[in-house]
Parts: structure tokens; sequence; C-alpha cells
């Protein structure tokens, strides 16, 4: 069974539901199968309460039935996370979860990551669907990353501008991280080029070697994440990479982000960038390649469809594509 996009409802006034992608899941598009035969399933987060200032839902959907009948099909799996995923993660953390906001899968999809912004990153066997750990990331957390080695993941705190890696042994059922050693306090590292560190959706390439951290304000860090203390290895300006990035992910030898909208500094912005990886460790490098900056665009969210680069812009409510051979939009 493969488990490809998920979908988020915002409480928003008339229930607005957006698109997200399972490898950046703010706001996003849909992934193309590796086969037409394979059975998948989507999954889908409504951020509502569903019990006092707590819980969600998660649906989850035959993707065949799904495809066949948009509008008439059922879930097939409902989960209420105000239940016994909210009962689990208070017992851990000692607070309810609130605004499912992003959900991610392991490389081999046997495990889902939800992120909450009430502060707690769980993770959920994806067959069975039941919880097997609940960390708090502090105040907030706005996406958790797998790596592709299954050997981490990796968190953004907005509130408290904290980048933070967890250990992941997913065999073993163990997951956790010790806030000594593996914390990186983005805070401290604001300055005229990055005046603003919060973190907002961190991946990394198809090593696991880098994270790449899309910031509030602007610009990019680049860390390497297998060395303890995390060692921020190159950084790019608030010029070069626009604010509040929230999509990415690696085309052969190049890694592709974008920016986007939803933030004051920048409410409505699209820009996609390719980013050289060659010559990391020393220095990193972002080149702009479609920008609708000038228009009616959020860039929020990615996926790779074969060669093709699939970039969603949410306010525009259509997805542009990107041939990675030429790095030239096929769509306009």
């Amino acid at each position: 069974m493969r488990i490809v996009p998920t979908i988020e409802r915002r409480p928003l006034p008339g229930l607005l539901a957006t698109l997200v992608l399972s490898l950046c899941a703010s706001l996003g598009i849909a992934l193309a199968l590796s086969s037409p035969a394979e059975a998948y399933e989507v999954w889908v987060m409504d951020q509502s309460d569903t019990a006092k200032e707590s819980g969600g839902f998660l649906y989850i959907y035959d993707g065949a039935q799904l495809a066949a009948n948009p509008s008439g099909a059922k879930p097939k799996v409902t989960i209420d996370l105000g239940g016994e995923v909210n009962t689990f993660c208070q017992e851990a953390t000692k607070k309810a979860v609130r605004r499912p906001h992003m959900i991610f899968f392991t490389k081999d999809q046997s495990h889902a990551i939800l992120s909450f912004l009430s502060g707690q990153v769980l993770f959920m066997d994806a067959a069975t669907r039941k919880p097997e750990a609940c960390l708090s990331m502090g105040k907030n957390v706005h996406a958790a990353w797998p790596s592709p080695d299954q050997k981490m993941a990796i968190a953004a705190n907005i509130a408290e501008k904290k980048f933070i890696r967890i250990w992941t042994d997913y065999a073993a059922h163990k997951f956790g991280f010790d806030p000594e050693k593996d914390v990186l306090n983005l805070g401290a590292m604001e300055g005229g080029e990055q005046p603003d560190t919060a973190p907002i959706c961190p991946i990394t390439d198809a090593s696991g070697r880098y994270a790449f951290i899309t910031l509030r304000g602007g610009g990019l860090f680049v860390v390497d994440v297998t060395e303890t203390p995390m060692k921020l290895v190159a950084t790019l300006n608030n010029v070069d990479v626009h604010p509040a990035g929230c999509g990415g992910i690696q085309v052969g030898n190049t890694l592709y982000l974008n920016s986007g909208g939803g933030w004051p500094i920048a409410p409505l912005s699209y820009d996609v960038y390719a980013v050289d990886l060659s010559t990391l460790p020393k220095s990193v490098s972002a080149k702009l390649i479609t920008s609708r900056d000038t228009q009616f665009a959020d860039s929020h969210g990615m996926a790779a469809v074969g060669r093709y680069l699939w970039s969603a812009d949410r306010a525009g409510n259509n997805i542009e594509v990107i041939d990675t051979l030429t790095n030239l939009s096929v769509n306009g």
C-alpha cells in the first residue's frame, strides 16, 4: 500500500480546504503514482477542534475510490485526534494536541509524522494507525521532516526560533532528542542579512547530511545534522532567498526550494529556487528560476513527478510545472 497525498482543512470561514504535500504539507499538490495499478491512500487532516481547545480529524481515503468519485468518496478510516491520540499525547507531554498542521511519511512509508501547532510531534504506525511516540518541541512546531535514512526527523519551532533534531529508530519504536545537543537556537543567529530566523519548513538533501532551513524573514541556513553539536555550514541572505519558504525537494543533483506568503512580511509571494549542492560544505548558492511576485500568488508546496517539478500556488489555486532539465516552466 502506497500512501501519497494529504489534505489539510483549516478552521477558516467557509472551511477552506487546501491540498498538502506529504513531503511539504502546508499547502500543496497530490503526488502521482509510480504505477497506475498501485494501491494508495490519501490522508486528510482537518484542523478544526473536536474537543475543548484540542483535537482535529484525520481522514484516510482509498485512493482509487477518491480518484473515481472525488465528490462522493467517503473516508475508509476517520480518526478523531481529540480522542486516543490526544490522551496519548497528554500523558507524554502534559498538554492537549491542537491544530494538526503538517504530515510527512518515512521513506518506506511505515510511519506518519504529524506536527501540531500546540507543540507536539506525533509518530504513528501508518498501517495500524496507532501512535508510537509523542514528543514536545516547546511552544510550537510547524513541521517535522523525516530524513531519507530514517535515522532522524528535523523539526521547526517557529515560536521559539529553534531547530530540533529528533533521533528515530522505527524498528525499536524509540524516539527522542537531547535538549542540550539536539536543539539549535536560531534566534541567536539573527542579523542584518537574516533579520528573522524563525524556521518555517526544513528539509534535507538526499544524503540526509544537510538540512536546509527556510526562514520567516528570508534567507537560508544550511546545517550539517550529522555533526554533534549540529553545525551551521552555509548561509544565504534575504535577498538571495525571500521570506517564508515552505516547499522543497531534490531532483537529481539539484535541490529546489521556494519562498511563500502567509506572514506580515510577505502576505503573498511566489519564488522557486534551484540550489547548487556541489560546493557544500564550503558554500551554497541559489538561482531564481521562476517568480510570480507581481501576481496574486503564493508558492506553498512542491513535489517531484519524474523529471518535472510541481510547484503549488495556493493563492492562484493552480500548479506550475517546471522541467528540471531546463528549469523552465512548461505551463506558464
